[in-house]
């Protein structure tokens, strides 16, 4: 499943909710706050920038992401420093090689 998601599938779900399941944690509600495109001539790369509750801070691993639209899967994401306040923010990036051209 992980492996069919790219930077377009995220799109459409700007400012959306998600619900994380840290492990030994209750789920966390966030939401998708912005999403960059880092692709070059041979990686396709994007980063998704997310925004949670400042009281439940989980950290960084291998943690289940669900969405309606999306489904689950299991996904590395981890808080990083961010200059806001209103929230814990975590980053998802990913960072593939694009297939050779015939």
């Amino acid at each position: 499943m992980i492996e069919k998601l790219n930077k377009a599938s995220f799109d459409p779900l700007l400012n959306d909710k998600f619900e994380v399941f840290p492990v030994g944690m209750e789920r966390v509600e966030i939401e998708l706050v912005q999403i960059k495109d880092k692709s070059t001539e041979y990686t396709d790369a994007f980063s998704l920038l997310f925004r949670g509750p400042r009281e439940n801070l989980f950290r960084q691993d291998t943690h289940r992401l669900k969405h309606p639209g999306l489904g689950e899967f299991d996904i590395f994401i981890g808080p990083i420093m961010y200059p806001k306040t209103d929230g814990i923010y975590y980053e998802v990036v990913f960072n593939r090689l694009k297939q050779p051209k015939d």
